[in-house]
């Protein structure tokens, strides 16, 4: 699949060597399904004109038969509408769980799990961890900044 990299935003394609790179890991897959966009899980079923910012990732209009294909970021949602206290570590990771909850539903995953933490008053740091049916561990980590509104991989 395509790589994704941090760019500050919301994320493009790696580019290596003036060709768009490829990426064997659920990095890809993980990174849209928790910041994927469409906070309010109100994916259109025409795209927005040109011009216009649509505000989920794109893929989601190929899921207008299958609405339960779509990437509806509950994580993202948390992180706009959740202070960053202790208090709330279980709503982020319980958000991060539910969003990738679908590669498991795929039989992609046998597991998900997903530890937060606070690095600082403005930043939270969430580790996702995904068992592979082969009993293959993958973890992903990134650090949400509320100040500058963009999630970095660590």
């Amino acid at each position: 699949m395509i790589a994704l990299k941090d760019n500050n935003t919301r994320g493009d394609f790696a580019i290596v060597d003036n060709v768009i790179a490829t990426d064997l890991t659920l990095h890809t897959p993980v990174y849209i399904s928790i910041y994927g966009g469409n906070t309010q899980a109100d994916t259109p079923t025409k795209r927005r004109p040109a011009g216009v910012e649509n505000l989920d990732w794109w893929g989601n209009i190929y899921s207008v038969q299958n609405p339960e294909n779509r990437f509806n970021s509950k994580f993202e949602r948390a992180l706009n509408e959740i202070p960053i206290m202790s208090g709330t570590l279980k709503k982020f990771e319980q958000a991060a769980i539910e969003d990738c909850t679908w590669l498991i539903t795929k039989k992609i995953a046998k597991s998900v799990d997903a530890t937060a933490s606070i690095e600082n008053a403005q930043r939270l740091k969430i580790e996702i961890t995904i068992e592979k049916p082969e009993k293959i561990e993958e973890k992903y980590s990134f650090i949400w900044d509320a100040t500058q509104q963009y999630l970095q991989e660590v």
